[in-house]
């Protein structure tokens, strides 16, 4: 086990575990040490009308949130959500993401709180405004003697807000916080196209004057788990 304050990055790993729905993981026999990512579901894109494009989807909000793990602790259960993507339909506003979230338990003698990161807002309908990123999330106490992995504390930041409509154009959606890409930005057929990154908003639709065309998929959460030993 880590003194406290020891930098992880001297321990070996990490490993990773990596999921884009909801679950639960075990903590590994041997772990010295845990670095949580948590993301959110990015939003959907607005549709388009037979005028004006719909705004993009913003990108949903991610925590960062360090443990250390004790002896005790092997084998225990570590309880997830991962929020879907918003989706979009033809004339109207795209949906919110769903929040991602790590259930409260005990580690390294400490309650960890629970983590809770919000999904981005849909891009408005035709002609509306991109949608706002999801609000930083919250949760995550820091538990006695966690060591410090760049900052200290939990990791909360705001997600991206999706862009705005350009007339008939319908607005791209936010990248994606953890992969730095991935908001939709292209179109078949006037409706927008998916996110393809985790957590990255739909693209707005673009109006074809034929009538309505729906905004992009967002793209789903994501949780990792970074195990140091």
């Amino acid at each position: 086990m880590p003194r406290p304050h020891q930098d992880p990055r001297r321990l070996r790993g990490p490993k990773t575990e990596q999921f884009r729905a909801s679950g639960t993981t075990s903590v590994p026999y041997g772990a010295s040490y845990l670095t949580i990512v948590t993301m959110a579901g990015g939003g959907g894109g607005g549709g388009a009308d037979a005028v004006s494009g719909g705004g993009g989807g913003g990108s949903g909000s991610m925590s960062i949130a360090s443990f250390v793990i004790r002896s005790d602790d092997w084998g225990k259960t570590i309880t997830f959500t991962v929020g879907a993507g918003g989706t979009g339909s033809g004339g109207a506003a795209g949906t919110t993401g769903g929040a991602s979230s790590i259930t409260s338990l005990t580690l390294g003698g400490a309650t960890t709180g629970t983590i809770t990161t919000a999904g981005g807002v849909g891009g408005g309908a035709a002609g509306a405004a991109g949608g706002a990123g999801g609000a930083a999330g919250t949760g995550g106490t820091s538990n006695t003697g966690k060591p410090v992995l760049g900052s200290a504390g939990t990791g909360r930041i705001a997600g991206f807000t999706g862009s705005n409509p350009s007339g008939a154009t319908g607005g791209n959606g936010a990248s994606s916080l953890l992969y730095g890409d991935g908001g939709g930005d292209t179109v078949i057929a006037g409706s927008g196209q998916p996110a393809y990154s985790p957590g990255a908003g739909g693209k707005g639709g673009d109006s074809l004057g034929i009538g309505a065309t729906s905004g992009g998929i967002a793209g789903s959460g994501e949780v990792r788990f970074h195990w140091y030993f």
